[in-house]
């Protein structure tokens, strides 16, 4: 299957106090045919090495999707991590890519 003929692969970063707003657009996601999003709570099992994993699950995304709130910008934890992985990928890809889509889910002043 080649990515024409494949579903949009969509990573979900977010901070953990954003997941039930993060649940309800993955689902609607999830509703359209076109897109496979990548939910950590969906798609981790117990006992794999979830970091690694979450690296996996963004280098192999077609894009990520940034979920920008107070609680994400200003709390310290793995989703800052996951947001400057995403960002070294990033730079890994043909300037013109689309790669790193950030979304407010409230009003906040994202981070440069």
């Amino acid at each position: 299957m080649t990515a024409t003929d494949r579903p949009l692969r969509v990573f979900l970063c977010h901070s953990s106090n954003d997941k039930p707003i993060v649940r309800e657009l993955y689902q609607k996601l999830s509703s359209e045919s076109w897109l496979q999003p990548w939910l950590d709570e969906e798609e981790l099992y117990p006992g794999q090495d979830w970091e690694t994993e979450i690296e996996k699950a963004v280098e192999s995304s077609d894009v990520v999707i940034v979920c920008l709130s107070t609680s994400s910008i200003n709390k310290r934890g793995f989703a800052q991590k996951e947001l400057r992985f995403a960002l070294d990928v990033a730079l890994e890809m043909p300037e013109e890519t689309i790669f790193v889509i950030p979304l407010r889910l409230e009003e906040c002043t994202p981070p440069h």
